[in-house]
């Protein structure tokens, strides 16, 4: 699944994917019991649709937290957008996985430029056969 979610406009769209990503999720988490946990994607920037994932994910698939990015589509983590969301992830005491994601639009020219852009530019290190390979900034 595309970091930080699919979302191309078509809020229903993403929803559905999200949710069969999570169901998927859950089945192997409760096919290998004790092997693995699940953090479930939320279709935002839409904040109901993430709110009522959730609250399915958390209470229903027994999803062990939720993985956020730190900018969705130009929507950040203290957006006020997302009071009713972080008031749901809190009332539940949910784990939340930050992943860092680029902003958007971006300026892939100055992103590459800056340390920031090297932290973000590059595979992630926990991926096998995916090395962390630092790009120039000079």
């Amino acid at each position: 699944m595309p970091a930080p979610q699919p979302y191309y406009g078509d809020t229903a769209e993403s929803a559905a994917c999200i949710r069969k990503v999570n169901e998927a999720a859950a089945r192997a988490k409760a096919d290998h019991p004790g092997r693995f946990i699940f953090c479930a994607a939320l279709p935002l920037p839409d904040v109901g649709a993430a709110v009522r994932e959730a609250i399915y994910a958390l209470d229903t698939l027994g999803a062990d937290g939720v993985k956020l990015a730190t900018n969705s589509r130009g929507q950040y983590l203290g957006d006020p957008a997302l009071d009713t969301l972080m008031a749901v992830l809190n009332s539940r005491k949910a784990v939340a996985i930050i992943h860092p994601h680029r902003p958007t639009p971006c300026n892939e020219a100055t992103t590459a430029a800056t340390q920031a852009g090297s932290c973000i530019s590059h595979s992630h290190p926990t991926a096998p056969g995916h090395p962390i390979t630092p790009i120039k900034t000079e």
